[in-house]
């Protein structure tokens, strides 16, 4: 497989350019908050998700990403 692709799930090797963010649900109240991988405190915004991820719930493991200037939660990693 190519590294390339393996970097994108190592939260301590950022792929430059990459788009994609991996984190962790912290809340989900008045929309969904995250802690991005690598980073010590959860993101004071609040994200949208797509439809078909239909259940957030804290500890959710997701994927995002940025459009636009902010993330989109893309859906949760099984």
């Amino acid at each position: 497989m190519n590294d390339e692709y393996n970097d994108l799930f190592d939260p301590t090797t950022s792929v430059q350019g990459s788009q994609f963010k991996m984190g962790t649900v912290t809340a989900v109240a008045s929309g969904i908050h995250v802690q991005f991988d690598g980073e010590t405190s959860p993101s004071g915004k609040v994200y949208k998700k797509l439809a078909s991820y239909s259940s957030p719930a804290v500890n959710d493991r997701v994927l995002l990403l940025q459009i636009s200037g902010t993330y989109i939660i893309l859906g949760k990693i099984a």
